[in-house]
């Protein structure tokens, strides 16, 4: 919810002056920076900073109906940052601007890039890929054995021995050699869900003598997927094309 007090930034280069009201503002320019090129600075005092973007109309969460001219630099003045916390004054809106997430376009290591570049083409794999599975017979079978079936460890075993006899007088072995295999496989699995982790924790701190809760002699398990791959794959989802808001 936006403060009842509104806060307006001198955009002068190192000036660092915040005013209440625009009559404030106004006196400010004129007695320190008194031009019509200074002047002209402050009448675009919403600008958010290096790399700001205003918002646009696909966006997925638009601050409202706001003319774009309103944006335009005309001193050219691409080094000005508000404090944080900051708010400025966009008519019947108030928005506070993040002094250093910005939305810029980085390649893997941070550096920035080209704002226009097109991002790298999109490539979907063959048809023919199943990796890290060897064909399709090796995915299918742990699909059917560890999703459908959802057989246990012990029987997966049995199963694959006497697959396994059946294929020795042609020199050939299943697909898996025995469950450890295919669960391996299985977690390196580069595509779908991010894989489960998992952890186990206990209650270390001090007890009553008598009746002690079962709570605090119980060992619980954790499972977690590790959100830095979720983030990624979530990024790489081209369904979300033109739906992501990178600038807080």
């Amino acid at each position: 919810m936006a403060p009842a007090v509104t806060r307006l930034v001198c955009r002068f280069p190192n000036c660092n002056r915040v005013f209440k009201n625009k009559s404030g503002l106004t006196q400010h320019t004129h007695a320190k920076h008194g031009t019509p090129q200074i002047q002209n600075l402050n009448r675009t005092a919403p600008l958010a900073g290096p790399g700001f973007i205003p918002p646009r109309s696909r966006s997925p969460t638009p601050a409202g109906v706001i003319d774009e001219n309103i944006y335009d630099d005309p001193a050219g003045d691409q080094g000005f940052v508000p404090e944080e916390g900051t708010w400025a004054d966009m008519g019947r809106l108030l928005r506070t601007f993040h002094p250093h997430l910005t939305g810029l376009k980085c390649d893997a290591n941070g550096a920035f890039i080209d704002q226009d570049a097109p991002p790298p083409p999109h490539t979907d794999a063959p048809p023919t890929d199943w990796t890290p599975y060897d064909n399709r017979v090796e995915f299918e079978t742990a699909e059917f054995l560890f999703t459908r079936n959802q057989m246990s460890a012990r029987q997966i075993d049995t199963l694959l021995d006497l697959w396994a006899a059946t294929l020795i007088k042609h020199n050939d072995a299943p697909p898996f050699a025995n469950h450890r295999d295919m669960y391996a496989t299985i977690d390196a699995t580069p595509l779908g869900d991010t894989p489960w982790k998992s952890f186990t924790l206990c209650y270390n701190g001090a007890k009553p003598e008598q009746d002690v809760p079962p709570w605090m002699d119980g060992q619980y398990d954790v499972w977690y997927r590790d959100p830095l791959e979720m983030t990624r794959g979530i990024l790489a989802n081209c369904d979300f094309d033109g739906g992501i808001e990178y600038s807080p």
